[in-house]
């Protein structure tokens, strides 16, 4: 279990005032919608009356959806899944209540940040509807293998904009390897990298998904090269195909 180094941050956003947004995927480019239409916005409730967060996922099947743990450790009501079909134009697809959150065992620590072990900060979210795929929605394949350091691969989410639009942003990249060497996450490091909102969000090369968005430096500047981290996936299928075929009667 890694402590996370205080200048790094785990990449939630509430609803903030524009002055308030850290940028997106610095670097990057407005997302090409017909590549990533598996990539969903949560919009996360919860139980008492907070802001709402959102986080970004993929889609697996038509009931699954794979983020980030740490967006839907605390006390969830229910999530609306979104996508954005024009421009500025978003569309409820799903929604998913809170005993349909499956989070890997290793992350949920009393329901808190503390000891967070981020190496496995994935969630399955089960829709209470299938989702109904269309020519702007598909679900993606998780990879079987980890990703090679040294090979490109797509950050992709739906995190706030520091140009104050709402459009999804992606940014291509390269696999490095981590600043912690006993880490076994999947890293990225150039001015290429996810921020707030952007959790939960993929990691893709040659078409499927290698890695869950999970962490990133602090930066303001978009133009210093900064550490991007992200949960190995590969390293999960088991988890992931047995909480699945587990729950997958109504």
């Amino acid at each position: 279990m890694h402590i996370v180094p205080f200048f790094c941050i785990f990449l939630l956003i509430h609803s903030l005032s524009a002055s308030d947004l850290y940028p997106r995927v610095y670097g990057g480019n407005n997302l090409r919608l017909e590549a990533h239409k598996y990539l969903v916005k949560l919009r996360i409730n919860f139980q008492q009356n907070y802001k709402k967060l959102s986080c970004s996922g993929s889609i697996l099947s038509e009931r699954w959806i794979i983020s980030a743990a740490h967006c839907v450790i605390h006390n969830v009501r229910n999530v609306e899944v979104e996508q954005l079909r024009h421009y500025l134009v978003f569309k409820t697809i799903a929604f998913v209540k809170e005993n349909n959150i499956f989070v890997y065992p290793n992350t949920k620590d009393e329901k808190t940040l503390n000891n967070f072990s981020i190496e496995h900060d994935l969630a399955l979210l089960k829709t209470t509807n299938c989702i109904n795929f269309d020519r702007f929605t598909k679900p993606i394949q998780l990879a079987d293998k980890r990703v090679r350091i040294g090979q490109t691969a797509v950050i992709a989410g739906y995190g706030e904009s520091e140009y104050q639009t709402s459009l999804p942003k992606e940014g291509f990249n390269v696999v490095t390897k981590c600043l912690d060497p006993d880490t076994n996450l999947i890293c990225t490091k150039s001015r290429v990298r996810a921020g707030p909102g952007d959790s939960g969000g993929a990691l893709v090369s040659k078409g499927r998904l290698v890695g869950v968005t999970n962490l990133s430096c602090k930066y303001y500047k978009y133009y210093v090269p900064c550490e991007t981290a992200y949960v190995d996936v590969s390293r999960h299928m088991d988890w992931i195909k047995k909480t699945i075929q587990n729950n997958s009667n109504e």
